[in-house]
């Protein structure tokens, strides 16, 4: 099988699922001619095509990380578009966020270096620096899964708030030392771990990640989650800088059962 070929059938596969719409929307299955209204839970795929009417708009669940997606044109476009656009546009706020506390934390000592781990130029430390971080969130992926992760951090707390449409993280830094955060999302069902909030490399090349300086506290209410009992969700804080881009692609391939803490200077809280 061509590897074009091999492309559309993974596209074609149905990850996604309608959360909600407003106004009016209509879609049809990719290689089909009929539209129908869309449907609340209906399973859909990339290469599927929708029709927002004007004023309308229309939000999409990935049920692999249940990040929810929300329109940001009118008129036919493929569910794939909707995605695209909607994380280029979460990127962008995240990259926002981020340059907001680096600005707040410059002048003092709670500004790190921007010598990013990950980067195209990376040594050998480096590598096994980035290595040995995802081998441990990995480790403690496990862990969750198997039921024995409970310690949580009383420095990093992360807080679930509700919206009518799905739930938004609070992050807060009680600690005395800045660290670089995200929160990873683990999915009991297909143990599949994510990392929640990626800020494309492309898009913020010196600063792809979050740091969140001594003191400070962060609302991510612009990515909007689909909260279900199948899901745990994790924040960790690292002292050490690492590519959320990148980390995701090693975490997608890393073996969990052979996962261990091989890196040591980090923080976690379970919700």
């Amino acid at each position: 099988m061509s590897l074009c070929v091999l492309s559309i059938s993974v596209m074609a596969q149905k990850p996604y699922t309608v959360h909600d719409w407003t106004g009016k929307a209509s879609i049809k299955e990719y290689k089909t001619t009929q539209w129908n209204p869309v449907k609340k839970n209906q399973a859909v795929s990339g290469l599927d095509s929708v029709s927002i009417d004007k004023n309308s708009t229309l939000r999409i669940i990935d049920t692999r990380s249940n990040l929810i997606y929300k329109s940001t044109k009118t008129g036919k476009m493929r569910i794939l578009t909707i995605i695209n656009d909607a994380k280029n546009q979460n990127s962008r706020t995240l990259s926002a966020v981020n340059q907001e506390l680096l600005n707040g934390a410059k002048g003092s000592s709670r500004v790190p270096s921007m010598q990013v781990v990950g980067a195209t130029t990376r040594g050998s430390d480096d590598d096994a620096l980035m290595d040995s971080i995802a081998s441990t969130f990995g480790w403690m992926a496990k862990n969750a899964f198997n039921g024995n992760l409970v310690q949580n951090s009383s420095d990093l707390i992360l807080k679930c708030n509700n919206l009518p449409e799905g739930v938004y993280f609070e992050i807060q830094n009680n600690s005395g030392k800045g660290y670089y955060v995200n929160v990873l999302h683990l999915n009991k069902q297909t143990k599949v771990v994510n990392l929640c909030y990626i800020i494309e490399q492309s898009q913020e090349p010196d600063a792809p990640f979050i740091f969140l300086p001594q003191g400070e506290s962060v609302k991510l209410n612009n990515l909007i989650f689909n909260r279900s009992q199948s899901d745990i969700f994790i924040l960790v804080g690292t002292e050490d800088q690492y590519i959320p881009e990148q980390m995701q692609s090693t975490l997608q391939y890393l073996d969990l059962e052979s996962a261990q803490p091989l890196y040591h200077r980090y923080k976690y809280f379970k919700l």
